[in-house]
């Protein structure tokens, strides 16, 4: 039982979109571990309130994956289409599944002149994908996700000019369903929400109702599953009251956003009205921590069979947001990743990049060393060394080489005297 409202201090939710809550196919396993690595990465760094759409990432990575090859579909493979180290599911499974929701709206395009023949077939016939010449401005690819997300989205791209050989891919998501039981506005009171990092309670719009509903409880958590009426749902999982909200996210595994709920009577429930948006600018930089790198290299050719010319992706943004309220839940996601030619393909760059400590050894051994720490090493204040006061190795070297063997210049008194010292009588 939800004892008190104060049990909402560290609430974090993970909508799961299915027309059957039970199904576990290879794709949603998929989703459900990209959703927690993004979340895990997100919260690691910033605490705020956090929504995304692991479907609406996932497609685009497919759609990437499509066109790449080698190491670059590799990656996205590993790190994001099957990260459990199963076979890489088809896509054409998600979008089945998730189509049998009434709720959930998923379109697909792509828009510039240069997409190869190939893959605009795959693309249309697996996802159902729009295609669309490129446009002069960004404009129209706003107006096509603002259409999509019914107005949740406006403006997701900055408006600009394209360039010729610009590529876009882009996936948008809208979910709109109303609570099987819903919540009675007359019981909607203002309480208190614990924050993180705050030393004072803010104060909510709390939503209650006392109604039979899916719950499960551990020592470290609680979760509730609620119902919706075409038959998705949506869980919540709330820690502890003694457990570190940060602490909780970094040591989940797919499995606990799986509980074994069980069916109760009579649940007292507290959950607050929710409205987030959030919107990340440079998910590029979350793929690259997830281990996806090498679409991003502006040298190559990562993507061959999406093109005939060269391309790498310049960045992936995505934007979601959600709203919760008495009567049921309303929310939407788009993901755009912009694609530039690489005017130039040489061959792959290599970098030595001496920032971390190093061996270093001259001539096979005539030095050979370690440099671990810069303090104390000798340079002046314009960055040049000292200058070397002595006589280097190799005018030493030939100068007595040049003594023993015979060469001696008889013009010069102290080499004279010098060379007299180097030999001895019987």
């Amino acid at each position: 039982m939800f004892k008190s409202a104060k049990f909402f201090c560290s609430l974090f939710w993970i909508i799961l979109i299915s027309a059957n809550a039970s199904a576990q196919t290879s794709v949603n396993r998929a989703n459900l571990n990209l959703g927690l690595k993004l979340l895990q990465t997100q919260i690691a760094e910033n605490t705020d309130n956090f929504v995304v759409s692991a479907t609406s990432v996932y497609t685009i990575a497919a759609m990437l994956a499509v066109g790449a090859e080698g190491q670059a579909q590799e990656e996205l493979q590993q790190n994001i289409l099957a990260p459990d180290g199963t076979q890489t599911p088809n896509i054409t499974d998600s979008e089945n599944t998730i189509h049998q929701s009434k709720a959930v709206e998923i379109y697909s395009s792509v828009w510039g002149d240069d997409f190869n023949r190939n893959y605009k077939s795959i693309i249309k016939n697996t996802l159902l994908a729009e295609v669309f010449s490129l446009p002069s401005t960004t404009d129209k690819i706003n107006n096509w996700i603002n259409k999509k997300t019914k107005g949740r989205i406006p403006s997701l791209l900055a408006s600009d000019k394209t360039q010729p050989t610009d590529l876009y891919l882009v996936n948008t998501i809208y979910f709109k369903d109303k609570w099987l039981s819903p919540f009675d506005n007359e019981n909607t009171k203002e309480m208190p929400f614990y924050s993180l990092n705050r030393s004072e309670p803010d104060n909510v719009m709390m939503m209650y109702q006392q109604e039979a509903a899916s719950y499960y409880e551990d020592d470290k958590m609680q979760a509730l599953r609620l119902i919706y009426k075409n038959g998705d749902t949506i869980q919540f999982f709330l820690p502890r009251e003694n457990i570190d909200f940060v602490s909780f996210v970094k040591n989940l595994h797919a499995e606990d956003l799986n509980p074994e709920y069980t069916h109760k009577e009579d649940v007292e429930i507290y959950l607050p009205k929710l409205n987030i948006s959030y919107k990340i600018d440079n998910m590029q930089e979350l793929f690259q921590k997830m281990g996806v790198h090498k679409i991003f290299q502006p040298f190559g050719n990562p993507l061959p069979h999406m093109s005939s010319k060269p391309h790498y992706v310049r960045r992936i943004i995505h934007s979601a947001n959600i709203k919760i309220d008495e009567e049921g839940t309303v929310a939407s996601a788009a993901t755009v990743t912009e694609m530039l030619e690489i005017e130039f393909s040489p061959a792959e760059q290599y970098v030595f990049k001496a920032d971390r400590p190093f061996l270093f050894m001259i001539n096979n051994g005539l030095f050979i060393g370690a440099f671990t720490n810069p303090e104390g090493t000798d340079f002046k204040d314009d960055g040049t060394m000292p200058e070397d006061t002595e006589e280097s190795g190799e005018s030493f070297l030939s100068r007595i080489k040049n003594k023993l063997f015979g060469r001696r210049d008889t013009n010069n008194e102290d080499d004279s005297t010098e060379w007299k010292s180097l030999h001895y009588e019987d």
